[in-house]
């Protein structure tokens, strides 16, 4: 048996949202140093104290519109575990979720989405995340 030496936290969260077999991807506002201008899966930092779902209900709701009922939450899709924006390890945890409704309200996070065939997705210039998870994904 291999010794287990090292624990990683769950920083924060992205979540695959599908409606009729379509992915909601967001495409990050200019302002965003890091990937501005790439598209992305909706998701952020976990707040102290919040649970994974709550940070999920959240996030979905402040980037998308998208209420607690239009949502629901399917499974954990999987980790990242990487070097992101402070040079320490950070995981991520990808859960996905289907949604009732296609209606989305931006945020000043984003300048606008799509709902895309995963067959698309090789046609827009993605961000750090959907890049991580891509091929992961099943067409």
């Amino acid at each position: 048996m291999s010794d287990v030496n090292t624990f990683y936290k769950v920083h924060g969260i992205r979540v695959l949202i599908y409606r009729n077999g379509k992915l909601l991807i967001m495409k990050r506002a200019d302002s965003d140093e890091n990937d501005g201008n790439l598209w992305d899966i909706p998701g952020g930092k976990i707040e102290p104290d919040e649970s994974v779902f709550d940070a999920i209900t959240r996030e979905v709701f402040e980037e998308t519109g998208l209420s607690a009922a239009s949502i629901s939450i399917e499974d954990l899709h999987g980790l990242i575990i990487g070097d992101f924006d402070s040079g320490n390890k950070l995981v991520i945890a990808v859960y996905e979720c289907n949604s009732s409704t296609t209606k989305i309200k931006l945020n000043e996070e984003h300048s606008d989405y799509r709902w895309v065939n995963l067959s698309e997705l090789s046609s827009y210039s993605l961000g750090r995340i959907l890049i991580a998870v891509q091929p992961s994904l099943s067409n």
